[in-house]
């Protein structure tokens, strides 16, 4: 059984077929990942399953749900989390901060509520404020929690996004291209987060990355595309192996 399918999907710009006809799924508890050259789709297919974009055609289900028309402000309360290419975070915000803003989508007070701070809203922001202070935990990013984002080493804000996904209580973490930035060191304790996220917490990801040795270390499954097709599915080892991606991606 799949907790996420993706059917013939497909979009356009223009007269460019972006993302052509692509089916895949993902199980339970796995990292699947996605690869291929600059151009090939890969992070237009994360718009489409965030519903940043909608797809010219296909069919996206999730946990048994079709979400292909789901609008994008709900994918995160439904269980999906992503995090960006390009760090996404509040700067000038401290790290502690931003992980409480990701705690949002499980808002279940009323605005009356919140103004007069009943008892269950301050019980709701105790919640919050414990499941935000595991993640930390976890991450290991105690003695940042106070700083300002704008402060804070690249590959910590790496770290933090990972942290404020997490906040939100996914069962599919989306991470796009998690590496991007980072050196040798701070790529090895990536994979042993992601490592963590599927073997400790039970999180399942669908990934998106260059970078092949982390992509080997920590993936169950890989596809690779080009031109907005898949041209191979498999392990790591026989999708490295293939023909056509070495052709496309490896430049063999």
């Amino acid at each position: 059984m799949s907790l996420f399918q993706a059917e013939n999907l497909s979009i356009n710009f223009g007269g460019i077929k972006a993302v052509d006809g692509v089916t895949f799924d993902v199980a339970p508890g796995e990292v699947f990942t996605i690869i291929g050259p600059n151009g090939a789709g890969k992070t237009t297919i994360f718009n489409l399953v965030s519903r940043i974009y909608e797809p010219s055609g296909g069919r996206l289900t999730f946990a048994g749900r079709d979400i292909t028309n789901v609008p994008p402000h709900l994918i995160a309360s439904l269980g999906i989390a992503r995090t960006f290419q390009n760090i996404e975070l509040f700067e000038h915000a401290s790290l502690l901060q931003n992980l409480l803003l990701a705690r949002h989508a499980h808002k279940r007070s009323s605005f009356w509520s919140e103004l007069l701070f009943l008892p269950s809203v301050r019980r709701m922001e105790t919640e919050h404020r414990e499941a935000v202070e595991k993640v930390i935990d976890f991450l290991d990013l105690q003695q940042y929690r106070d700083s300002l984002i704008v402060n804070l080493p690249y590959g910590v804000r790496k770290v933090t996004e990972l942290a404020r996904a997490l906040c939100t209580d996914p069962r599919l973490l989306l991470l796009d291209e998690p590496s991007s930035g980072l050196n040798v060191e701070e790529t090895e304790d990536m994979a042993f987060w992601i490592q963590d996220i599927k073997n400790l917490l039970g999180i399942t990801v669908l990934m998106v990355e260059h970078d092949m040795s982390l992509v080997s270390a920590v993936s169950d499954r890989v596809m690779a595309l080009n031109y907005g097709r898949p041209i191979a599915t498999g392990t790591p080892a026989e999708v490295q192996a293939h023909p056509e991606v070495i052709r496309a991606y490896l430049g063999g």
